[in-house]
């Protein structure tokens, strides 16, 4: 059973949009607003964070589980999948996609993410 109670985050899920320069090129260094989902985010317990190392300095990174309808759904309004080149914002923060999980049959879908750091637009 559903417990829609548990989803009160408003996400934005954002995909990256050609756009034309001065010149007529395209550049694909926008993010647009894909779609606007209630989410459920999981806890960050123990173990949720991991480190990375960048520059030879260590820096923490922050993973985090969104929970969501399954986009499928035809009280989504729309069959259009999310991508994982597709970002999450939520909050004031950007959180990079690195995996899904379906839940049952088309019941839900988990959104595997890792909050980017500040000031990451590209």
């Amino acid at each position: 059973m559903k417990q829609a109670g548990r989803r009160d985050r408003y996400i934005t899920i954002v995909r990256q949009a050609a756009t034309l320069d001065a010149y007529g090129s395209t550049s694909a260094n926008t993010w647009a607003e894909f779609k606007n989902l209630w989410a459920e985010m999981l806890p960050r317990g123990s173990g949720s964070t991991s480190e990375n190392v960048a520059a030879f300095q260590v820096f923490p990174q922050a993973r985090t589980v969104f929970i969501v309808d399954h986009p499928d759904q035809a009280s989504a309004g729309s069959s259009e999948m999310i991508l994982h080149t597709d970002r999450v914002h939520w909050d004031g923060k950007q959180f990079e996609i690195y995996g899904f999980d379906e839940i049952g049959r088309k019941d839900g879908l988990r959104i595997y993410c890792t909050e980017l750091g500040d000031g990451i637009q590209s």
